[in-house]
């Protein structure tokens, strides 16, 4: 079995708060490996489980620069969109084919998410593995998620079956440094600007300087 993403529109969503060198790369990869038709860029407007103290509207900003020739969407502003499910509800009316790009740390507690039981039949999935070993520590989650019944292996490690729905969840390894917002912020306000500074698009960090976000 080989899955095929050619024609679908990878759905890439977060609080990008702020956006990193980490979430552009992986970006990019994704039209290399599984090598989508596009990617649809989402900053959340805010979920149960994360809130922002800087606003929507300097998050999206700041998206925006960071992906110049992607498209970024308003839809989780426009429509108050707390969930995933709601959100991919509203883009499979615009998009036969949609593949929603999850990290790791998250799809080990996809099954504690709202309407799980219909949200992985909703569209197909791409979660992104660090090179070169993550597979391999990742592999106890993808175990118990066929042992729970709703994931099927087949006879690539990297591809598995959603059964409800019979969607696809595809591993993509990805070359994009393992980097965090929370910890960007961090760097920010313990004055270590210079550092922080090569972890940004420089549009993005002059976006930061120019509008003092983050204590600068």
């Amino acid at each position: 079995m080989s899955f095929d993403f050619r024609h679908h529109t990878a759905v890439f969503g977060g609080t990008f708060n702020p956006p990193h060198v980490g979430h552009v790369e992986a970006v990019k990869g994704l039209f290399k490996n599984p090598g989508v038709a596009e990617t649809l860029i989402v900053p959340s407007f805010g979920t149960p489980q994360k809130t922002s103290d800087t606003s929507f509207s300097s998050r999206f900003e700041m998206t925006r620069l960071a992906f110049p020739d992607l498209t970024v969407s308003r839809v989780e502003e426009e429509l108050k969109t707390q969930y995933t499910w709601q959100l991919l509800e509203v883009l499979s009316h615009n998009a036969s084919r949609l593949a929603f790009v999850i990290g790791t740390d998250q799809f080990t507690q996809i099954e504690s998410w709202a309407n799980f039981s219909n949200l992985m039949s909703m569209c197909d999935w791409i979660v992104l593995i660090r090179k070169p070993h993550q597979l391999d520590d990742f592999s106890a989650t993808l175990k118990k998620y066929c042992g729970d019944g709703w994931l099927q292996a087949t006879t690539n490690s990297h591809e598995f079956v959603i059964k409800n729905g019979n969607r696809q969840l595809l591993c993509v390894e990805t070359e994009a440094a393992d980097l965090s917002s929370t910890e960007i912020r961090k760097s920010f306000a313990l004055g270590k600007i210079k550092e922080v500074s090569e972890l940004l698009p420089k549009n993005v960090f002059e976006f930061i300087e120019r509008n003092h976000l983050y204590g600068t």
